[in-house]
């Protein structure tokens, strides 16, 4: 998909969308109306919501950004609809998958996607200008394996919940068909979404 970016290692998805509007886009043909999805198979610094850090080993997770010139509502409501839509896009996978066991999936507002009182997913939107034009991120991280890492110390806030990954859900060949489908669904439904 031209509109999918992606990287071996990043600081993080987020950032790299910010870099691509202030140095790179308009060495490109970029149809504004059309979000561009960053993808990176690991981050140095990936962050959370209230600036907290976002741990992203390498082959543990699902680690992308959608960048976008549109507007979308306000900060709160939108973190919770683009949450909403990251949980449906995941349900939807997971049917395509066959796998149909999704009444333990929920919502923690604003921003966080639980399976059975554990943490799957985490969601965060800002807002940025550049030469009087707004820009809007969405991050997006979804753990898809275990991980046997270790979060350094003082590095991250104490877990308020246990996490949990997709491979502890519905297994890890399920996980495998879902890792190929999920960027596509997430990317197409927040196209109908935003930008249609």
């Amino acid at each position: 998909m031209e509109f999918i970016k992606e990287y071996q290692s990043l600081d993080s998805t987020m950032n790299e969308a910010k870099r691509y509007v202030i140095s790179d886009f308009n060495k490109e043909a970029w149809d504004t109306k059309k979000p561009i999805l960053f993808q990176a198979q690991t981050q140095s610094n990936g962050r959370g919501q209230h600036g907290k850090a976002w741990a992203s080993p390498a082959g543990a997770g699902l680690y992308i950004s959608l960048l976008s010139s549109l507007r979308i509502p306000e900060e709160s409501f939108a973190a919770y609809e683009a949450t909403q839509i990251v949980l449906e896009s995941l349900k939807r996978t997971l049917r395509e998958c066959s796998y149909n066991d999704l009444n333990m999936f929920s919502i923690k507002p604003i921003n966080d996607i639980y399976w059975n009182g554990k943490k799957l997913a985490g969601i965060l939107i800002e807002r940025f200008a550049h030469n009087d034009k707004s820009f809007n991120v969405i991050g997006i991280g979804l753990n898809l394996y275990k991980s046997s890492y270790q979060i350094k110390e003082g590095n991250v806030s104490a877990a308020k919940a246990e996490p949990v990954a997709l491979e502890e859900i519905c297994g890890k060949e399920k996980t495998e068909l879902f890792e190929k489908k999920i960027i596509g669904n997430i990317y197409s439904d927040f196209e109908k979404k935003y930008f249609s």
